[in-house]
Protein backbone atom coordinates (compact mmCIF):
# COMPACT_ATOMS: atom_id res chain seq x y z
CA UNK A 1 0.00 0.00 0.00
CA UNK A 2 2.84 2.43 0.76
CA UNK A 3 5.19 1.66 -2.13
CA UNK A 4 8.95 1.21 -2.04
CA UNK A 5 10.22 4.68 -1.15
CA UNK A 6 10.40 8.31 -2.14
CA UNK A 7 8.20 11.37 -1.81
CA UNK A 8 4.46 11.61 -2.45
CA UNK A 9 2.98 15.10 -2.85
CA UNK A 10 -0.41 15.26 -1.08
CA UNK A 11 -1.01 18.99 -1.49
CA UNK A 12 1.10 22.05 -2.39
CA UNK A 13 2.68 22.10 1.10
CA UNK A 14 2.13 18.57 2.43
CA UNK A 15 4.19 15.47 1.63
CA UNK A 16 4.54 11.83 2.59
CA UNK A 17 8.04 10.35 2.63
CA UNK A 18 8.55 6.57 2.57
CA UNK A 19 11.87 5.16 3.81
CA UNK A 20 13.35 1.79 4.69
CA UNK A 21 15.29 1.52 7.97
CA UNK A 22 16.79 -1.64 9.46
CA UNK A 23 14.70 -3.85 7.21
CA UNK A 24 11.38 -2.10 7.93
CA UNK A 25 9.33 0.50 6.08
CA UNK A 26 8.45 3.79 7.74
CA UNK A 27 6.24 6.65 6.61
CA UNK A 28 6.78 10.28 7.56
CA UNK A 29 3.91 12.74 7.12
CA UNK A 30 5.39 16.23 6.62
CA UNK A 31 3.14 19.28 7.02
CA UNK A 32 4.37 22.82 6.44
CA UNK A 33 3.24 25.73 8.60
CA UNK A 34 4.22 29.38 8.87
CA UNK A 35 5.35 30.60 12.28
CA UNK A 36 4.68 33.99 13.83
CA UNK A 37 8.15 35.05 12.71
CA UNK A 38 7.14 34.52 9.08
CA UNK A 39 9.45 31.52 8.65
CA UNK A 40 8.23 28.20 7.30
CA UNK A 41 8.49 25.18 9.61
CA UNK A 42 7.89 21.51 8.90
CA UNK A 43 6.01 19.27 11.33
CA UNK A 44 6.76 15.56 10.99
CA UNK A 45 4.75 12.57 12.20
CA UNK A 46 6.24 9.11 11.79
CA UNK A 47 4.29 5.86 11.32
CA UNK A 48 5.30 2.27 10.84
CA UNK A 49 3.67 0.39 7.97
CA UNK A 50 0.96 -1.27 10.08
CA UNK A 51 -0.23 1.95 11.72
CA UNK A 52 -0.06 3.85 8.43
CA UNK A 53 -2.22 1.29 6.61
CA UNK A 54 -4.81 1.47 9.41
CA UNK A 55 -4.83 5.27 9.10
CA UNK A 56 -5.22 5.17 5.30
CA UNK A 57 -8.05 2.64 5.40
CA UNK A 58 -9.90 4.71 7.98
CA UNK A 59 -9.39 7.85 5.91
CA UNK A 60 -10.67 6.21 2.73
CA UNK A 61 -13.86 5.21 4.54
CA UNK A 62 -14.38 8.80 5.69
CA UNK A 63 -13.73 10.20 2.20
CA UNK A 64 -16.31 8.00 0.51
CA UNK A 65 -19.16 10.28 -0.57
CA UNK A 66 -22.55 9.28 0.83
CA UNK A 67 -24.87 7.64 -1.67
CA UNK A 68 -27.85 9.82 -2.53
CA UNK A 69 -31.19 8.50 -1.38
CA UNK A 70 -34.73 9.46 -2.28
CA UNK A 71 -35.17 10.80 1.22
CA UNK A 72 -32.15 13.08 1.00
CA UNK A 73 -33.19 14.35 -2.44
CA UNK A 74 -36.56 15.44 -1.09
CA UNK A 75 -35.13 17.14 1.99
CA UNK A 76 -35.89 20.86 1.98
CA UNK A 77 -33.02 23.33 2.17
CA UNK A 78 -33.13 25.54 5.23
CA UNK A 79 -33.06 28.97 3.59
CA UNK A 80 -35.11 32.13 3.68
CA UNK A 81 -35.00 32.80 -0.07
CA UNK A 82 -35.76 30.91 -3.26
CA UNK A 83 -32.36 31.95 -4.62
CA UNK A 84 -30.61 29.59 -2.21
CA UNK A 85 -32.65 26.69 -3.57
CA UNK A 86 -31.65 27.31 -7.16
CA UNK A 87 -29.21 24.80 -8.53
CA UNK A 88 -26.05 26.15 -10.05
CA UNK A 89 -25.60 25.91 -13.80
CA UNK A 90 -24.65 23.38 -15.09
CA UNK A 91 -26.25 20.54 -13.09
CA UNK A 92 -22.98 18.57 -13.01
CA UNK A 93 -19.32 19.40 -12.55
CA UNK A 94 -16.28 17.58 -13.90
CA UNK A 95 -13.88 15.93 -11.46
CA UNK A 96 -10.32 14.88 -12.35
CA UNK A 97 -7.89 12.31 -10.99
CA UNK A 98 -4.60 10.84 -12.16
CA UNK A 99 -3.35 7.30 -12.80
CA UNK A 100 0.37 6.56 -12.58
CA UNK A 101 1.81 3.06 -12.95
CA UNK A 102 -1.56 1.56 -12.15
CA UNK A 103 -2.01 3.67 -8.99
CA UNK A 104 -4.99 6.01 -8.70
CA UNK A 105 -4.66 9.38 -6.99
CA UNK A 106 -6.22 9.26 -3.50
CA UNK A 107 -8.46 12.25 -4.25
CA UNK A 108 -10.49 13.82 -7.04
CA UNK A 109 -9.86 17.41 -8.10
CA UNK A 110 -12.25 20.06 -9.36
CA UNK A 111 -9.90 21.40 -12.05
CA UNK A 112 -7.40 19.76 -14.36
CA UNK A 113 -4.73 22.21 -13.18
CA UNK A 114 -5.14 21.11 -9.55
CA UNK A 115 -4.90 17.50 -10.64
CA UNK A 116 -1.63 18.16 -12.49
CA UNK A 117 -0.17 19.98 -9.48
CA UNK A 118 -0.73 16.83 -7.43
CA UNK A 119 1.65 14.68 -9.51
CA UNK A 120 4.64 17.03 -9.55
CA UNK A 121 6.74 14.11 -8.27
CA UNK A 122 6.60 12.53 -11.75
CA UNK A 123 9.52 13.28 -14.07
CA UNK A 124 7.51 12.93 -17.28
CA UNK A 125 3.88 14.10 -17.30
CA UNK A 126 3.22 11.91 -20.35
CA UNK A 127 3.51 8.87 -18.06
CA UNK A 128 0.42 10.01 -16.16
CA UNK A 129 -3.14 9.58 -17.36
CA UNK A 130 -5.91 11.93 -16.30
CA UNK A 131 -9.39 10.51 -15.82
CA UNK A 132 -12.63 12.44 -15.43
CA UNK A 133 -16.10 11.80 -14.07
CA UNK A 134 -19.20 13.90 -13.65
CA UNK A 135 -20.50 14.75 -10.19
CA UNK A 136 -23.59 16.65 -9.04
CA UNK A 137 -23.13 20.40 -8.78
CA UNK A 138 -23.96 21.86 -5.35
CA UNK A 139 -26.71 24.38 -4.81
CA UNK A 140 -25.89 27.95 -3.90
CA UNK A 141 -26.76 27.22 -0.29
CA UNK A 142 -24.64 24.03 -0.19
CA UNK A 143 -21.61 25.78 -1.69
CA UNK A 144 -21.99 28.74 0.66
CA UNK A 145 -22.18 26.32 3.57
CA UNK A 146 -18.93 24.60 2.50
CA UNK A 147 -17.11 27.91 2.07
CA UNK A 148 -18.28 29.10 5.49
CA UNK A 149 -17.20 25.80 7.04
CA UNK A 150 -13.77 26.15 5.41
CA UNK A 151 -13.34 29.71 6.73
CA UNK A 152 -14.43 28.83 10.28
CA UNK A 153 -12.24 25.70 10.46
CA UNK A 154 -9.27 27.77 9.32
CA UNK A 155 -9.99 30.45 11.92
CA UNK A 156 -10.26 27.85 14.71
CA UNK A 157 -6.94 26.35 13.64
CA UNK A 158 -5.41 29.84 13.79
CA UNK A 159 -6.61 30.21 17.39
CA UNK A 160 -5.15 26.80 18.21
CA UNK A 161 -1.75 27.78 16.78
CA UNK A 162 -1.76 31.20 18.47
CA UNK A 163 -2.34 29.59 21.88
CA UNK A 164 0.11 26.74 21.30
CA UNK A 165 3.23 26.91 23.48
CA UNK A 166 4.98 24.36 21.28
CA UNK A 167 4.46 26.55 18.20
CA UNK A 168 5.56 29.69 20.02
CA UNK A 169 8.94 28.18 20.86
CA UNK A 170 9.02 25.82 17.85
CA UNK A 171 9.35 22.84 20.20
CA UNK A 172 10.13 19.53 18.43
CA UNK A 173 8.15 17.41 20.93
CA UNK A 174 4.51 16.71 20.05
CA UNK A 175 3.71 16.73 23.78
CA UNK A 176 4.31 20.49 23.89
CA UNK A 177 1.67 20.96 21.16
CA UNK A 178 -1.11 18.84 22.73
CA UNK A 179 -2.78 21.81 24.46
CA UNK A 180 -2.44 24.00 21.39
CA UNK A 181 -2.32 23.12 17.68
CA UNK A 182 -2.87 19.40 18.46
CA UNK A 183 -5.71 19.96 20.92
CA UNK A 184 -8.75 17.66 20.62
CA UNK A 185 -10.70 19.06 17.66
CA UNK A 186 -14.20 18.84 19.18
CA UNK A 187 -13.00 20.65 22.28
CA UNK A 188 -11.25 23.32 20.21
CA UNK A 189 -14.25 23.84 17.90
CA UNK A 190 -16.55 24.32 20.89
CA UNK A 191 -14.10 26.71 22.52
CA UNK A 192 -13.44 28.91 19.48
CA UNK A 193 -16.56 28.46 17.32
CA UNK A 194 -18.50 31.63 18.19
CA UNK A 195 -15.52 33.92 17.80
CA UNK A 196 -14.46 32.22 14.55
CA UNK A 197 -17.96 32.19 13.07
CA UNK A 198 -18.35 35.92 13.71
CA UNK A 199 -15.49 36.63 11.27
CA UNK A 200 -17.50 35.27 8.31
CA UNK A 201 -19.71 38.08 7.02
CA UNK A 202 -21.70 38.36 3.79
CA UNK A 203 -19.05 40.80 2.54
CA UNK A 204 -16.53 37.99 2.90
CA UNK A 205 -18.72 35.05 1.87
CA UNK A 206 -20.28 36.36 -1.36
CA UNK A 207 -16.98 37.41 -3.03
CA UNK A 208 -15.54 34.00 -2.10
CA UNK A 209 -18.61 32.34 -3.59
CA UNK A 210 -18.07 34.22 -6.84
CA UNK A 211 -14.35 33.33 -6.94
CA UNK A 212 -15.13 29.62 -6.70
CA UNK A 213 -18.00 29.65 -9.20
CA UNK A 214 -15.90 31.61 -11.69
CA UNK A 215 -13.23 28.89 -11.57
CA UNK A 216 -15.87 26.17 -11.97
CA UNK A 217 -17.62 28.16 -14.74
CA UNK A 218 -20.92 28.31 -12.88
CA UNK A 219 -23.43 31.08 -12.42
CA UNK A 220 -24.69 31.74 -8.93
CA UNK A 221 -26.85 34.18 -6.98
CA UNK A 222 -25.53 35.86 -3.85
CA UNK A 223 -26.66 34.48 -0.50
CA UNK A 224 -28.50 36.75 1.91
CA UNK A 225 -27.40 35.08 5.15
CA UNK A 226 -24.37 33.26 6.52
CA UNK A 227 -25.44 29.63 7.05
CA UNK A 228 -25.14 28.02 10.47
CA UNK A 229 -22.44 25.36 10.26
CA UNK A 230 -21.69 24.39 13.88
CA UNK A 231 -22.30 20.66 13.28
CA UNK A 232 -20.24 20.71 10.07
CA UNK A 233 -17.34 22.35 11.91
CA UNK A 234 -17.39 20.04 14.94
CA UNK A 235 -17.56 16.95 12.68
CA UNK A 236 -15.20 18.51 10.09
CA UNK A 237 -17.67 17.79 7.28
CA UNK A 238 -16.02 19.24 4.19
CA UNK A 239 -15.64 17.46 0.85
CA UNK A 240 -11.94 17.02 0.11
CA UNK A 241 -12.38 18.05 -3.55
CA UNK A 242 -13.72 21.44 -2.53
CA UNK A 243 -11.21 21.85 0.30
CA UNK A 244 -8.31 21.47 -2.17
CA UNK A 245 -9.86 24.13 -4.40
CA UNK A 246 -10.57 26.51 -1.51
CA UNK A 247 -6.97 26.25 -0.30
CA UNK A 248 -5.70 27.42 -3.69
CA UNK A 249 -8.34 30.04 -4.58
CA UNK A 250 -9.42 31.51 -1.23
CA UNK A 251 -6.06 32.84 -0.04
Amino acid sequence: MIGHGGLIQLAPFDQVEVRAYLGKQYICLMLQRTGKDGRVYVNRMNFDEEKWNILVKAGMRIMQPPKPTKKSRKRKVNSQTEDCKKRLFPDTITLYNWVYEGVLSPSWYLTEELCKQAFVFVDNEDDVQIQTREGPAPTTFELGKMITTYFVIGEIRRHMRDQCYGCQVDHPSQIQHLEGCMRDWVMASQLFYDESFSTVTLDKLNPALKQITDVLKMSVEEVDQVPCIRTEVEDMILDSEFEFLFRVILV
